[in-house]
């Protein structure tokens, strides 16, 4: 009998698989968009999408973990920052400098003197994200120069509101939590249907509903670790859940209560013997953030030409391999950063805010 405490333990679960599927899913759905073709969907819900809300129900576990284990505001914010800033910079600026100035249809000159091109840059700060570079990709059956990265300003901003509840003592309030998360779903029903410019601080209020619920119910089998039990039946009556609801309306509202559910069911299955992946390192971050413009790039190549299945095979390829390189190049040296923001190394940070 498993409990979601104990996925918490070294080696009791294949998360970083978790995240590996979810970020494949990533890219397959995006080789038919950026290939020009419908993506393949779960009423109104694309597998991309589908992988994304992967992504948040594992985060909303192991970052609420993260904040009771060490509920220090700097030490837990430098920590979150050294994972997802490094790799994000990185990107941001090889498209910047590299990437736009190659696949520009503007003379170089034009292209460096753009205001949009240096407004890109601003992506820095996480919540300045810009989709587009002056002339690069937009011969492209979709735009954008990574479109990916529109989801790290809604990761991060849960990140704070679990170091706001935490600070508050909120986060120990299970009731409250649950009201979080249920005001989440109503919002994301009342928001379905309205336009775009319904923003908090440049997020679509849509969005940020539908991804700060699922990172909540993520918390929420957090809070209730010791109570939860994750069997094969729980996990067969979610996935019944969702098999009846995928042809009618109420699919994607049943999805917030049996998709959790079906999640960590997955990712205690450490007999699989996936778990093993994660002795090479976790490269589902660097997959995540790299392959639209992989994908944008082999588009342009191939002049706009390229089936959806050839545009999966050959991102996932070099993706996969640009995630290996970013992971021991990058993120695994910024991640040994962390020793700096450790309470028992600093005790300084103890009475940090």
């Amino acid at each position: 009998m498993t409990r979601v405490a104990d996925l918490l333990k070294r080696d009791s679960n294949i998360f970083d698989a978790l995240r590996f599927f979810a970020a494949a899913l990533v890219i397959f759905s995006h080789s038919y968009a950026l290939a020009g073709y419908p993506e393949p969907q779960l009423q109104g819900i694309s597998l991309g999408a589908l992988g994304v809300r992967i992504f948040f129900i594992l985060s909303g576990v192991l970052i609420t973990a993260s904040w009771v284990s060490h509920p220090r505001f700097t030490a837990y914010i430098g920590k979150r920052l050294l994972r997802i800033w490094p790799a994000m910079a990185f990107i941001i600026v090889l498209m910047t400098f590299a990437i736009g100035p190659l696949f520009t249809i503007f003379p170089l000159h034009a292209y460096f003197t753009n205001n949009q091109t240096y407004a890109y840059l601003n992506g820095l700060t996480i919540f300045g994200l810009h989709l587009d570079l002056p002339g690069v990709f937009t011969s492209n059956p979709a735009g954008g120069v990574n479109g990916s990265l529109w989801t790290l300003p809604y990761e991060f901003a849960a990140y704070l509101l679990i170091a706001l509840l935490g600070k508050t003592l909120l986060l120990k309030r299970k009731p409250v939590m649950i009201g979080l998360f249920a005001a989440c779903v109503l919002v994301f029903i009342a928001t379905d249907h309205v336009a775009d410019w319904l923003v908090l601080f440049n997020m679509n209020v849509h969005w940020l509903a539908t991804f700060w619920g699922f990172f909540l119910a993520g918390a929420l089998f957090y809070l209730y670790k010791d109570r939860i039990v994750l069997a094969w039946q729980g996990a067969l009556v979610s996935l019944l859940l969702i098999a009846v609801s995928i042809p009618t309306e109420h699919f994607q509202v049943l999805s917030f209560f049996s998709l959790p559910y079906l999640v960590l069911y997955v990712g205690s299955l450490t007999r699989t013997g996936l778990g093993r992946l994660s002795k090479y390192g976790d490269f589902s971050y660097g997959m995540y953030i790299f392959a639209w413009p992989v994908q944008q790039a082999i588009v342009d190549l191939h002049h706009q030409h390229i089936g959806h299945h050839r545009l999966f095979v050959y991102s996932f390829t070099v993706t996969l391999a640009a995630a290996i390189l970013s992971w021991h190049l990058i993120e695994k040296r910024a991640l040994k950063l962390k020793k700096y923001f450790s309470v028992e190394k600093y005790p300084l940070l103890r009475d940090a805010w």
